[in-house]
């Protein structure tokens, strides 16, 4: 699994006051007797006890979130700000260790956990957690290798921040040996190594190089692959300053080999084939008819390849050619709604629908609950219709929540839907989200009473204001 250390930084620092949940309330059996007389807050929600379910854990969180995301009083404010980081703590270590998550969900979860006892704490509470991490009677190298990483990550920026010479050499050389031995380290090695650079970019860069060397002696399936990704990574970088070179310069001959360099690259290198489709839209807004027939290329490449990860591109790929010429077309719509009924799209003819991609954990589809409800209060009965669409993977979280907000349409689930296999194993729905290479969320797609996209941007305001011109007549 791979740590991108400077963005999860990022996350980690801002998880306390950005957290993306729904409102909830803890029992009153898991509560302390700690709540303030005189304060709106219930202090109760910061004391986390072990052994719970996951559920209990994310429930708390957006308790939690609940609770303090609203206008308080300055002494609430500081009562909170001794009180979050236990709370943050324990949450996410009890979530590392549940096993009704998958090995995936919980060292994630754990990375959460080792990531924040650095912010919240110190080194020594790292190292002390290294040390049990190791001294488990089959230690886990995943999770060895997040503490590694977190801990070489430290030691830098305080070496860093030193502008101690001798201090940033040592741990230099410490990288190279941990990323030489320890998984985790070796699939971060770029981050690291960029980390390093900010405080000495000489350093950084010779750094990386021994460590690069190293892997190319390796007989590591790992080290090898990471090799080819580095490899592939710079040649992407570089065909992409060769093509803002040409752009800047107008040169349209320049252009026209970039466009056949990138098809070239594309058979080879994943990196380049996954930003093809990026690279394209840049060339066509320069010649619209190269930038098309050089996505046609290297799509007609992916289809036909063996390897699936290559499939699985042009599958991304064909859903984002068919999401921007979605407008005027017929929408597909099929799968299973949260209550494992099967969705029947041709009872939607006639009506105006609006089709929302969203999640529970996602902050602006949350957003723009109340002004979808609004205004199919209003439009209901005239002929307006909404299906949602959801792609959480925790559907009891999904169910409470649409419960809990009184949704008044129903929603599909993805997951649901992908679970539905036929008797060959094959699954019997196509994802919606992948077919219309919806990448971002919310998507917002209205459909016509025709069953033809009339909008693939339906969101806020715009969506008021189409629905406005299907409903002329209601005031």
């Amino acid at each position: 699994m791979r740590i991108n250390v400077s963005i999860f930084n990022a996350f980690a620092a801002a998880l306390a006051f950005c957290l993306c949940c729904a409102v909830a309330t803890a029992g009153d059996d898991e509560r302390a007797d700690v709540a303030s007389s005189d304060s709106e807050i219930d202090f109760s929600l910061f004391v986390v006890p072990d052994g719970k379910d996951s559920a209990f854990y994310k429930e708390r969180l957006d308790a939690i979130q609940s609770a303090t995301d609203r206008q308080l009083r300055l002494v609430d404010e500081i009562k909170i700000s001794e009180a979050l980081p236990d709370a943050y703590l324990a949450i996410y270590k009890n979530l590392a260790e549940c096993d009704d998550l998958n090995e995936d969900e919980r060292v994630r979860n754990f990375r959460l956990y080792a990531t924040l006892l650095l912010k919240y704490k110190d080194v020594d509470e790292v190292d002390a957690l290294l040390d049990a991490e190791k001294a488990r009677d089959k230690p886990d190298a995943k999770r060895v290798g997040v503490v590694e990483t977190v801990l070489l990550e430290a030691k830098i920026e305080r070496a860093g921040n030193s502008k101690d010479a001798d201090a940033l050499t040592t741990v230099a050389d410490e990288l190279l040996e941990k990323a030489t031995a320890v998984d985790g380290v070796a699939e971060n090695v770029q981050e690291l190594c960029k980390i390093l650079s900010y405080s000495d970019e000489e350093l950084g860069k010779t750094t990386f190089d021994k460590i690069v060397a190293a892997f190319e002696q390796s007989d590591d399936p790992l080290r090898k692959r990471l090799v080819k990704g580095f490899a592939d990574e710079r040649e992407t970088e570089l065909l992409i300053l060769k093509f803002r070179e040409a752009r800047d310069a107008k040169d349209a001959d320049a252009i026209k080999a970039i466009a056949a360099e990138l098809i070239d690259k594309a058979e080879t290198n994943n990196r380049v084939a996954a930003v093809a489709r990026s690279f394209c839209d840049a060339i066509s807004e320069l010649d619209e008819e190269l930038g098309k027939t050089t996505f046609k290329t290297i799509f007609a490449a992916l289809e036909r390849s063996d390897d699936p990860l290559r499939r699985r591109m042009a599958e991304e790929f064909a859903g984002l050619e068919r999401f921007y010429n979605l407008v005027g077309n017929d929408v597909l719509v099929e799968g299973l709604f949260l209550d494992g009924e099967e969705i029947k799209w041709d009872e939607y003819r006639g009506k105006v629908v609006l089709i929302d991609f969203w999640a529970t954990w996602c902050g602006p589809c949350r957003a723009e609950i109340p002004n979808v409800k609004d205004l199919y209060e209003k439009y209901h009965d005239a002929g307006f219709e909404v299906v949602g669409y959801s792609v959480d993977d925790d559907l009891d979280a999904l169910r409470k929540f649409e419960k809990d907000e009184k949704l008044p349409w129903k929603t599909m689930s993805e997951k649901m839907s992908a679970e539905k296999k036929n008797e060959r194993g094959e699954s019997v729905y196509k994802s919606l989200n992948v077919y219309y290479g919806a990448r971002y969320i919310p998507t917002m797609i209205l459909v016509g009473r025709d069953g033809k996209a009339l909008d693939t941007n339906a969101r806020g305001e715009r969506l008021r204001e189409l629905l406005e011109e299907q409903f002329p007549d209601v005031k």
